[in-house]
């Protein structure tokens, strides 16, 4: 009988939320971003977006983030850029590009070897460091 392991898909990446400036509502999560960093060092990103209509849940942003994230390590290129002609249009885009955690320099919902915003900088330390290695191993 096999174990079954405890660890959660989410561990070995940073996920977090981007909120509306100022908040609207007590629910004013619309984005949701997921880092990680491959064996050759690379960081990659994945991004969800909620539309303005529509009610973000944590969950979907998460999997979506996340399947946008596996997307760019695994093919170790850009996907889905953020402003393409149709996404102009959309103002959950804009409002993501232009979010002060994000500074326009997002360009992609799928990027691959990306340049770390400075608050990504600082909540990606543990990907950065590692796991902690005690003397005995």
């Amino acid at each position: 009988m096999s174990k079954k392991s405890n660890k959660n898909k989410y561990d070995d990446v940073v996920i977090y939320y981007l909120h509306h400036e100022p908040a609207k509502s007590s629910n004013s999560t619309f984005a949701c971003v997921c880092l990680g960093r491959d064996s050759d060092g690379a960081f990659s990103r994945g991004v969800a977006i909620c539309d303005v209509e529509d009610s973000f849940e944590k969950r979907e942003g998460r999997k979506r983030a996340y399947a946008r994230l596996q997307r760019a390590m695994g093919r170790k290129r850009n996907c889905f850029a953020l402003l393409n002609r149709e996404e102009t249009q959309h103002e959950s885009a804009k409002l993501f590009y232009n979010h002060s955690q994000v500074k326009g320099a997002i360009a992609h919902k799928s990027g691959y070897n990306v340049k770390l915003t400075d608050f990504e900088k600082k909540v990606t330390k543990k990907l950065v460091e590692g796991p902690v290695k005690t003397a005995s191993e």
